[in-house]
């Protein structure tokens, strides 16, 4: 049996958070599968996203999608969040309640979210089929309104999550609740957690080791940074900043020195 589980985010951290290619990662991702070390997609995408990329990458791991409203496991899906026509309701009765003119991507067209998120149609068409969540677009003049937002799908048993894109009204569950079931099949393995931004602490708190993946300029989400002490930070940005973190930690026997390096909260 291997001695890891990677549980990583997608966007941004295995993908270039601008060109969405894995290239960078590449040589990393054949040498886990060589070893037979099972790599756990946890993301905010939907279930045709993920599959499409397992299929790239021959990988066939477990998955979460929607910021874990679900666990797409080899025979079943395990259900975590709330169906996406009730989300939808809660999510355009919050909106009428707070006066906030957020749009959700069911309310864009496939050009608005092309242009948006910089995915090509087929793409898009992927993303919109989500079955749990609403993603929504918050302008920063509207930022004042998403406190309320928050308090007001919380009174329904909801929760919002953030990213740098958009936020997400989803059920009672995140990426931490999801990880949790994802270990406890993995049980005695040591878990890898890999993330760049908010949505991700949830994970990052729930496995072994954390990794924040640098962005872009080299920068890493300083309230992720913050919110984990210690945590280990990659020095190069997305997918190469992904391979190193494998290389130092699970493929070199723990030699992330040379490659991340270690910060601890200033709090």
């Amino acid at each position: 049996m291997t001695d890891w589980v990677v549980i990583t985010d997608i966007d941004g951290t295995l993908l270039d958070a601008v060109t969405y290619s894995w290239a960078d990662a590449a040589a990393a991702l054949d040498e886990l599968r060589r070893r037979k070390i099972p790599v756990v997609f946890c993301t905010s995408k939907t279930r045709d996203e993920v599959e499409w990329l397992q299929e790239k990458l021959a990988i066939h791991d477990p998955f979460v999608v929607e910021n874990g409203s679900a666990i797409v496991w080899p025979d079943r899906v395990e259900v975590l969040g709330q169906p996406r026509e009730w989300t939808l309701r809660q999510f355009r009765e919050i909106r009428a309640e707070t006066g906030a003119a957020f749009r959700g991507i069911s309310e864009m067209t496939n050009g608005e979210l092309s242009q948006l998120t910089g995915l090509d149609l087929d793409a898009v068409e992927r993303a919109r089929h989500r079955e749990y969540d609403e993603p929504f677009e918050v302008h920063a003049f509207e930022s004042s309104k998403l406190s309320e937002f928050v308090r007001n799908a919380r009174t329904r048993g909801l929760q919002v999550s953030r990213s740098r894109r958009f936020a997400y009204l989803h059920g009672p569950t995140d990426k931490g609740a999801a990880t949790r079931r994802i270990l406890d099949r993995f049980s005695r393995i040591r878990s890898l957690g890999l993330g760049d931004g908010l949505l991700d602490l949830p994970m990052l708190r729930t496995v072994d080791i954390p990794v924040v993946v640098a962005g872009p300029g080299g920068t890493h989400d300083r309230a992720l940074v913050d919110s984990l002490a210690p945590i280990w930070c990659t020095r190069r940005v997305g997918p190469a900043g992904w391979q190193d973190a494998i290389e130092g930690l699970v493929l070199c026997c723990g030699n992330l020195e040379t490659l991340c390096t270690r910060k601890r909260s200033s709090r």
